[in-house]
């Protein structure tokens, strides 16, 4: 019976980085001609990794939103590269997807063995 249970807060976690990185990612790109703007990225994946590898606990790993200063500035000091924000936006569209259809699958598991125990 434990298996039929929700908890999978990481699942949740990995919902609101990929929530929050959609918010950044637009506001990258509403600022694309704001001269002296740096864009904004969200790190979360990348520290989950990290962690995982030095074997430590994922509860304290925490989605963050940093300064991207990677890309290139432009001679108004603007730093955002529109095909990366829509790249970006394409690939934070998948994760959303992958992780709400796991999420859905769960729940379904929960309904499912709901409805057969009546």
């Amino acid at each position: 019976m434990d298996s039929l249970r929700f908890n999978d807060p990481l699942l949740v976690r990995l919902l609101g980085a990929v929530s929050e990185r959609g918010n950044v990612i637009s506001n990258n790109l509403a600022n694309t001609n704001t001269p002296g703007f740096t864009p904004d990225r969200v790190e979360f994946e990348s520290r989950l990794r990290d962690a995982l590898k030095r074997g430590e606990s994922l509860d304290a790993v925490k989605a963050e939103t940093v300064k991207d200063k990677t890309n290139p500035v432009s001679p108004d000091g603007n730093s955002v590269v529109m095909e990366d924000e829509m790249g970006a936006m394409l690939e934070n569209r998948m994760r959303y997807e992958t992780f709400a259809t796991i999420l859905e699958a769960q729940f379904e598991l929960i309904r499912s063995s709901v409805q057969e125990g009546r």
